[in-house]
């Protein structure tokens, strides 16, 4: 704590001298001369593009900033973006470190990784965490690179975020935390070519409902349809078939 100080002191030290001799050093005259170039004289002009200050990457920002002060702050900010001292002096480590201290960040961490794909409202269920807290934390572990969201035609899906799943294994647990869905998907995994009238015996709703639900596992690539005669049949897509053999027997909450 005290080197941090000490650092923080000698930097603030540095930009005050640099500041308070810039008077003396822009007294002292200086001339530019123009280079022949024939590849430049013989160039077509171009018109110059507009740019706002809002569009330059945060070290042009830093750059503009410091030529309105003084040209000799340009040292220090080079400095700043060429060794990264923000990251040296530990602070976007200590960020990362202490984002799991909070009790009930831990308890949203450690339920989202023991149901990948969990949505809001299943997070604030199983940790029994109010709304409002679960919401603000889900921010801040997302800021910290902790966990990702998902999301595919409805609410967000939560994952750790450490490259574990593939973005079909993203899909494939959030249909995983839905029951119907789920339903439906092990059904059709263990009854290849199971026809429409089936489903809607075992799974225990309509043939709308059946209809709704294949339509959106079928756009999703999760499950391929075949007419056979009246019937229509379905079965899981072959690019999604081993992964749910790896993942067999998860229910969704």
């Amino acid at each position: 704590m005290e080197t941090r100080g000490i650092r923080t002191v000698i930097l603030i030290i540095t930009l005050l001298f640099c500041i308070l001799i810039q008077p003396g050093v822009a007294g002292t005259p200086y001339v530019v001369e123009p280079v022949a170039n024939p590849d430049l004289i013989s160039a077509v002009p171009v018109d110059p593009v507009p740019v706002s200050f809002f569009h330059l990457s945060p070290r042009e920002m830093a750059i503009f900033l410091a030529l309105m002060f003084s040209p000799l702050l340009l040292f220090p900010i080079e400095i700043l973006f060429t060794f990264r001292l923000f990251l040296f002096l530990g602070y976007r480590k200590a960020e990362q470190n202490v984002v799991l201290f909070n009790d009930n960040r831990q308890k949203i961490c450690q339920a989202i990784q023991s149901n990948p794909g969990i949505f809001f409202n299943g997070l604030c269920r199983v940790t029994g965490i109010n709304r409002g807290t679960v919401k603000y934390h889900l921010i801040m572990l997302q800021l910290t690179g902790k966990i990702s969201a998902f999301s595919c035609a409805g609410p967000d899906r939560y994952f750790e975020n450490n490259g574990r799943f593939s973005e079909i294994e993203r899909l494939i647990f959030m249909y995983l935390q839905e029951r119907t869905a789920t339903k439906i998907i092990w059904l059709v995994l263990e009854n290849p070519d199971i026809s429409q009238t089936e489903v809607v015996e075992h799974v225990g709703i309509s043939a709308p409902s059946v209809s709704r639900h294949m339509a959106v596992l079928i756009h999703d690539g999760i499950v391929t349809m075949q007419k056979k005669g009246r019937q229509v049949h379905y079965r899981i897509s072959e690019n999604v078939d081993p992964v749910l053999q790896k993942y067999r027997g998860r229910v969704a909450l």
